[in-house]
C-alpha cells in the first residue's frame, strides 16, 4: 500500500462520518462512505461506454434509502486529499509562486470538474489537511452565497486554462457550520 493510502483511508472515512452527520443533521454518521477505488471504477467503466453515476470521487451514498444522501452524491463530486505537508506541495501561494508546471491545487481542480462532468454534477468539493494543519475546502467561489467569514478567494488558472476561476479556501468546519445542505441537493442547486 503506497504512503498516500495508510494516511488516505482513515482520513476519508473521517470526512465521510462528518459530512453523514452534516447533511442528516447530526443524526446518522454513515449515508455516506469512500467510493470503491476512489472513483477509479467509474473511470474504467466510462471507458466501455458504461456509467456507474454514484462512482465517481472519493464519496459515495452508502444508505440507498436516504434520499438527501442521494441527491447531494447527485450533485457533489468530492475529492479527499491527505499529507502534502512539503512546502509547495498544496499551498495557496504555490499558485503564485510556481514558475513551471501546473499547481496541485489546480491539478486537483481540473480532474475532479473532469469527474464532474462525466459524472453529471453541478458542484466540485476539493478537502484537503495537510500533516498537523486544519481540514480545508477549496471549492468554486462563483457563487459565493454559502461563503460567509474567513475564507481566502483566488482568481487562478490564466496560465493552466482559457477558462480562470475564482476559487474559495476555507476551514471545512467554518464551511459546514454556515452551509445549509438543501442547498447542493436540490437539482438546480438552490
Amino acid at each position: 500500500m503506497p504512503g498516500g493510502s495508510k494516511k488516505g483511508f482513515p482520513y476519508e472515512r473521517e470526512i465521510a462520518r462528518k459530512l453523514s452527520l452534516w447533511l442528516t443533521d447530526s443524526v446518522r454518521d454513515d449515508v455516506l462512505w469512500r467510493t470503491e477505488g476512489s472513483g477509479g471504477r467509474a473511470t474504467n467503466r466510462m471507458k466501455s461506454g458504461k456509467r456507474l453515476p454514484f462512482s465517481y470521487g472519493d464519496l459515495t451514498v452508502k444508505d440507498p434509502t436516504n434520499q438527501r444522501a442521494i441527491d447531494f452524491i447527485s450533485n457533489v463530486l468530492i475529492e479527499i486529499k491527505r499529507g502534502y505537508s512539503k512546502a509547495g506541495k498544496n499551498d495557496v501561494l504555490d499558485l503564485i509562486d510556481k514558475k513551471k508546471g501546473t499547481p496541485l491545487l489546480i491539478q486537483w481542480w481540473a480532474k475532479a470538474s473532469e469527474e464532474a462532468s462525466q459524472a453529471g454534477r453541478k458542484y466540485v468539493w476539493i478537502l484537503f489537511k495537510r500533516d498537523r494543519k486544519e481540514n480545508c475546502i477549496l471549492i468554486d467561489a462563483t457563487d459565493e452565497h454559502w461563503i460567509n467569514g474567513d475564507a481566502i478567494f483566488i482568481r487562478a488558472g490564466f496560465r493552466y486554462s482559457a477558462a480562470p476561476r475564482t476559487f474559495g479556501v476555507l476551514r471545512l468546519d467554518d464551511f459546514l457550520d454556515q452551509a445549509l445542505p438543501l442547498w447542493f441537493c436540490s437539482k438546480e442547486g438552490e
